[in-house]
């Protein structure tokens, strides 16, 4: 009963694991066509709906960057469940989610939404999108960009933080 108690739990966080594995897969590329889809309506879209338009697009952007963030952070919690179920049952520890910063294509992905936020932010926040004064229109733009550099820099903290907890947890679960 056991054994099968503990295949079960295995076989459920190894479905965990790879849906996580699928999602970092399946967002970045579900993204783009979206955008591209919005790219695509918003020209049709005069001043000043377009401008709204982009900055949507800005926020979605962002959303989609702490989205990617959260996905990263299970993924590793994921193979972290099945190390503890493998070392649990006495079974050599095969599971790896980790490979090196420079092999992982989600810090490129993130860079690369970040970016188009920025540019979805500027565009969303051009000069025929608010109808005032030069600077009025400069100090929105660079405010905007202060507050979404803002943001990514509390989503990065959090999620380096969530990070290094688990990394901690892994660790200590490896010292046992």
């Amino acid at each position: 009963m056991a054994e099968s108690n503990w295949s079960i739990r295995y076989e459920q966080q190894n479905e965990r694991s790879r849906w996580y594995s699928s999602q970092l897969w399946y967002v970045p590329f579900a993204y783009l066509a979206l955008v591209g889809i919005g790219l695509e309506k918003v020209q049709v879209f005069n001043e000043p709906l377009r401008g709204y338009a982009f900055f949507s697009l800005a926020v979605f952007s962002f959303a989609m960057f702490v989205h990617l963030c959260h996905l990263k952070f299970y993924e590793r919690r994921a193979v972290h469940g099945l190390q503890l179920l493998e070392k649990e049952a006495g079974n050599p520890v095969v599971s790896s989610g980790a490979s090196p910063w420079y092999l992982s294509f989600i810090p490129y992905i993130k860079s690369l939404f970040a970016l188009i936020t920025y540019i979805f932010l500027v565009l969303g926040t051009g000069s025929a999108t608010l109808p005032s004064s030069a600077q009025l229109q400069c100090t929105i733009r660079v405010l905007s960009l202060v507050v979404a550099t803002f943001l990514f820099a509390l989503v990065l903290w959090k999620d380096r933080q969530r990070n290094l907890e688990l990394t901690a947890e892994i660790r200590k679960a490896a010292a046992f």
